[in-house]
């Protein structure tokens, strides 16, 4: 079995994640947030200035907890045959670490 699924794609200007799920019963271990740094580290890694994500609409759950990692609303779409939104698309800007 599992703990989690995580597909994460290296675009031009950024890293798009098309799934992240944690299998119920190992939920609230913080292995979302666990996997979410890794994409972030090798977005950063790779010179890449932002993390997009989608998430469907009605998961109200899923909004707030990726909008604590730091990502925030930037446009909802409606999937073919929809005429009102069913996603929203979340990006998170990632900022260079600090020299020292």
């Amino acid at each position: 079995m599992s703990l989690s699924q995580n597909r994460c794609t290296l675009l031009r200007d950024m890293h798009y994640i098309g799934k992240l799920a944690v299998e119920p019963d190992f939920q609230g271990q913080g292995i979302a947030r666990q996997l979410m740094q890794v994409v972030e580290d090798l977005a950063r890694n790779r010179g890449k200035p932002a993390i997009e994500l989608q998430t469907r609409i009605e998961l109200t759950g899923n909004h707030a907890a990726f909008a604590r990692l730091g990502f925030r609303e930037t446009e909802r779409t409606a999937h073919k045959g929809y005429d009102r939104p069913t996603s929203i698309t979340m990006r998170k800007v990632i900022r260079k670490p600090a020299l020292t």
